[in-house]
């Protein structure tokens, strides 16, 4: 080991310890406050200690969360989020190391040290670190595995190995799999179509990885269920998708023919031709696909959905823009074998797919989560190369010195709205006032009525008030009625949630179920002022910026 190579790892302990206590960093104060789907680790940690799951179930399942140990809150259900979110600065360092030190530099551990230390501190890698899906940055840390160990592989053997963790990844995730099809064209290329010692082996581990990939789509991730979580996000399930066709073939039915309707009415053909349901999946596809590669979402605003991002910064520092288009440029007209340059730029293209074809899918962070490790290794290689330009020696340290001060106003610029600012604005996103109408409950010993919309996150009260798993089991727990024409959700016998459609609905369920108490949400208090006229107000639930998320009524008993 040489002293260069002894002085990087030396540096990257350092930075792996930046970057774990970034990510830890009052973890465990609920700010944000957990909502709904994290909380769904309480069914995990459940899960894993019922017997009658299998020992690779209860494998993969307590990886999830760290509430075995940790506890109910914040830090149990996050903790495996930061691990591994820190565990990809390691990963990290050994991929951009070998996929340098392929353009024939002798930059490659200062390439490798720049991509680790943006790894530890860029808000993309910051935003899955700090919050309870663990699966993400698992998928990032097995697909930087998975290109680690093929690029250094050796031989063929070597290449299949590799994607062992690329399986695994895709057994927590399915962005990887859809990814497939492109990102595994210079693989077959290389393993089946230019090496014909070992075809027939490679056509066994191909069928093997095939059948794995098939399973995890039909058992794991119910691809043929209709109503999967899967399929029911895709954007040609989504019945607003054709809304602007719709409008268009509308407005055109109210024109006359012309050269451009062929002379015939615009609804007999033209407009069927132009304004269908097919071409509105491939637009809104296309409009979600290009959103990813757009100044807003790399350098500006981030994630429209707030839990993804804190809408004030991108998932990357404005000022890394120039350096992640020089490092593509260096990258690409390297020395680099041409079938690495084609595998990266694959995986780039691959790598929008997955949130390309969801409803939510424009901007959306997780599902497009492989971009953010390549473009950043875009913007290592642009960081070292740029400062290669200066020759003179005041040059390069007033250059060095500047980008330093970037560094360092940027770096906390994002840190100070995420610990000061972000609570209060992503209030919404993460249901703020949950855990307070649950301590509440607790409390009185009552049972509540919400008023609410959206998710109905009764796994919140499951959580914080540590209910057993046959109270909060969902296949038992999901009951719902009607009253006049609102719904009312049933989770359990001390708790319903319902958004009536009128006063006298309303007052159709308090008389039917008689709650001790109701919450209302503040987004409804205008809509049923007759009713809450008559009731006691008791209590209300505050936002971090002390504006009210819920007012709290008292029921009296109806004999």
């Amino acid at each position: 080991m040489t002293k260069k190579y002894k002085y990087a790892l030396i540096l990257l302990l350092v930075v792996f310890g930046i970057g774990f206590f970034l990510r830890v960093y009052r973890l465990n104060q609920n700010t944000p406050e957990l909502y709904s789907d994290e909380v769904g680790h309480y069914y995990y940690y459940h899960n894993f200690l019922d017997n009658g799951t299998s020992l690779l179930r209860k494998f993969f399942d307590i990886s999830f969360t760290a509430t075995l140990f940790a506890g109910l809150n914040p830090l149990g259900v996050r903790l495996m989020s930061a691990i591994f979110g820190t565990l990809t600065i390691l990963v990290g360092f050994y991929f951009a190391k070998v996929l340098a030190k392929t353009t024939q530099t002798n930059l490659y551990l200062r390439v490798a040290l720049v991509f680790s230390f943006l790894l530890a501190i860029l808000p993309w890698n910051i935003a899955i670190s700090r919050l309870g899906h663990t699966h993400v940055p698992i998928n990032v840390f097995t697909g930087l595995l998975h290109l680690f160990l093929y690029l250094s592989a050796k031989n063929t053997l070597q290449k299949a190995l590799s994607f062992i963790p690329f399986l695994i990844g895709a057994y927590y995730y399915p962005t990887l799999i859809l990814m497939s099809p492109l990102i595994l064209i210079i693989p077959i290329k290389e393993m089946f179509w230019d090496n014909q010692k070992y075809r027939k082996q490679m056509f066994a581990f191909g069928a093997i990885f095939t059948l794995l990939i098939l399973g995890f789509l039909v058992s794991k991730y119910q691809v043929f269920n209709t109503s999967s979580r899967g399929l029911d996000l895709a954007i040609w399930r989504d019945i607003n998708v054709t809304a602007n066709s719709n409008l268009y073939r509308g407005l055109a039915r109210q024109t006359d023919p012309s050269l451009f309707s062929l002379y015939q009415q615009p609804e007999s053909l033209v407009s069927k031709l132009f304004y269908n349901y097919p071409l509105s999946i491939i637009f809104k596809f296309t409009e979600n696909y290009l959103s990813f590669f757009t100044i807003n979402n790399l350098f500006l605003k981030g994630d429209p959905i707030l839990r993804h991002s804190t809408g004030m910064t991108g998932n990357f520092y404005l000022f890394l823009l120039p350096f992640m288009l020089y490092g593509a440029y260096k990258f690409f007209t390297s020395s680099t074998k041409k079938d690495t340059k084609i595998l990266i730029a694959l995986w780039i293209l691959a790598s929008p797919i997955p949130a390309a074809i969801t409803k939510d899918g424009a901007g959306y962070l997780l599902r497009s989560i492989s971009l953010y490790p390549v473009l950043t290794l875009f913007c290592a290689f642009g960081l070292v190369y740029t400062l290669e330009i200066f020759k003179n020696y005041f040059a390069k340290l007033l250059f060095g010195v500047s980008l330093f001060g970037l560094f360092i106003f940027s770096f906390f610029y994002y840190f100070y709205g995420y610990f000061h600012v972000y609570p209060s604005l992503a209030k919404d996103s993460f249901e703020y006032g949950f855990k307070s109408l649950s301590d509440f409950q607790q409390k009185e010993n009552s049972s509540l009525l919400i008023i609410w919309e959206d998710k109905y996150p009764y796994s919140q009260f499951c959580f914080w008030q540590k209910l057993p798993f046959t109270v909060c089991n969902p296949s038992k727990t999901n009951t719902r009625e009607t009253l006049g024409q609102s719904r009312v959700d049933l989770p359990s016998n001390n708790i319903f949630f319902s958004l009536p459609k009128n006063e006298n609905d309303l007052q159709q369920i308090i008389k039917k179920y008689q709650p001790d108490f109701i919450a209302l949400s503040t987004r409804f208090l205008a809509n049923y002022p007759k009713v809450f006229l008559s009731l006691e107000l008791v209590d209300t639930i505050k936002n971090p910026d002390n504006t009210i998320s819920f007012y709290i009524y008292q029921v009296e008993k109806i004999n």
